[in-house]
């Protein structure tokens, strides 16, 4: 019992410290979790970023779309008849040659100029006078390089005829959320030996717009959720989502709980605890190769605390099963230690030919049996002394007494022959006689 009740104090001591050290342990191991899950993240996306960047470029520079620019300018347009399919030929080759499977995420390839409008796959169709009254062509000009990827925004008006009547025809929704990219063709080719071939001054610079789903954005992401209601999100430094998980994030919202305070220079993932829609939220920041924007891994303060509460739960689970399976153990081996002691209780009770009724016997330990049977074997040796001395006592008494009956009538026999004698010499014969007859 006294070791049980160590062992209980010990894990006692222990869930205590526990529960103590438990949040601020699952907080640590929460940021860590978000900042390795950001760099592996925005890595990949990088990644992903690049690529399409880095076709586009080609595509703008290749040698066969320059020449068709340049010859779509210089004759009529309704006089090349296959244009169209020359020019899908060429953005396929560069699109789908890629590592990542984004193809599948492209919704169009615009390209467009004052000499032609063309579609990709006919989902979204731009006019180039109605482009260049537009915002997006004040964005991709106002960049500081060449184009520019852009938020995620509702592109319904640039749906073309065929989609909105597929739209009505089947009653099915059609998707047109996409991330932009927007670039300016400043067409150039090399010739002979590295030298750039510009394009003439005359020819109108087309400008190209690739229209992407933003679950590209998110299926890059991997797949791991730091807790069950953790979210992704790309946002811009002015607070526009890009694309996330959880349609009803608000980025103004964000930048209001002082979010914004995370968007650094530094290329570097940073994290903090923010106040977000009255929850309080662990929010873990890292810049994108895009400018301006910004991976963002938000996980609420409720599953910190969930996860903090399953921790200690697991841990006194844990602590209650190692408790039980020790208290059994104990048992066991006491009763084992003990068994050799409750043999030689019996034992003694045996000796002693004494039983103790079931009750007395039930609520005593088996030592203490044994110090009652000892000493209740000692006041009955006691006891048998005393009447062992008594005994010896009353023989020593009675020998002596049967010594003294022996002697005294010898004496009295002897005394009287003397007197007889005595009166025989005095001659006193009557008297002689009468005492010889009473010897």
């Amino acid at each position: 019992l006294g070791v049980a009740i160590l062992l209980l104090m010990e894990f006692a001591g222990l869930a205590l410290y526990f529960q103590i050290d438990v949040n601020q342990s699952v907080m640590e191991r929460t940021v860590s979790g978000v900042r390795e899950l950001l760099e592996s993240n925005a890595e990949i996306l990088d990644r992903t970023i690049r690529e399409i960047d880095d076709r586009l470029n080609h595509m703008i520079v290749d040698e066969q779309m320059y020449a068709l620019i340049l010859s779509m300018h210089d004759q009529n347009v309704t006089r090349r008849m296959n244009w169209k399919d020359d020019m899908r030929r060429i953005v396929f080759s560069f699109l789908s040659a890629s590592s990542n499977n984004y193809l599948s995420y492209i919704y169009d390839v615009n390209i467009l100029s004052s000499d032609f409008d063309y579609s990709d796959t006919n989902y979204f169709t731009y006019k180039y006078d109605e482009f260049r009254q537009s915002e997006l062509y004040a964005q991709v000009n106002a960049a500081p390089r060449s184009g520019c990827w852009l938020r995620t925004e509702n592109a319904e008006t640039q749906l073309s005829d065929r989609m909105r009547r597929f739209r009505a025809g089947t009653d099915s929704e059609v998707p047109t959320q996409v991330v932009r990219v927007v670039k300016r063709m400043n067409l150039a080719t090399v010739s002979g030996k590295e030298s750039i071939v510009v394009m003439p001054g005359s020819v109108p610079r087309p400008y190209l717009i690739l229209s992407l789903s933003p679950e590209l954005f998110l299926s890059e992401m991997a797949d791991r959720q730091i807790t069950a209601h953790s979210q992704s999100v790309i946002i811009t430094r002015d607070g526009d989502i890009v694309c996330t998980d959880n349609s009803e994030l608000d980025g103004r919202e964000l930048l209001a709980a002082g979010i914004g305070a995370l968007f650094g220079d530094e290329p570097r993932c940073l994290s903090g605890t923010y106040t977000v829609g009255g929850e309080s939220m662990l929010v873990g920041a890292h810049p994108s190769c895009i400018d301006g924007w910004y991976y963002l891994y938000l996980v609420p303060g409720t599953d910190i605390v969930s996860t903090s509460r399953e921790s200690s739960m697991l841990f006194l689970l844990i602590v209650a099963l190692g408790t039980l399976l020790t208290l059994v153990l104990i048992v066991f081996f006491v009763r084992r230690a003990l068994r050799p002691v409750a043999l030689l209780a019996d034992t003694a009770e045996n000796i002693a030919e004494t039983r103790f009724d079931a009750n007395f016997g039930a609520s005593v330990r088996e030592t203490d049996r044994i110090l009652n049977i000892m000493e209740l074997m000692n006041r009955r040796i006691d006891g048998l002394t005393r009447d062992n001395v008594e005994l010896a006592q009353r023989e020593k008494d009675a020998s002596i007494m049967m010594l003294e009956m022996q002697i005294n009538p010898h004496f009295l026999y002897n005394s009287l022959n003397k007197l007889h004698i005595s009166l025989v010499n005095a001659g006193q014969d009557e008297l002689a006689e009468n005492v010889l007859a009473l010897s």
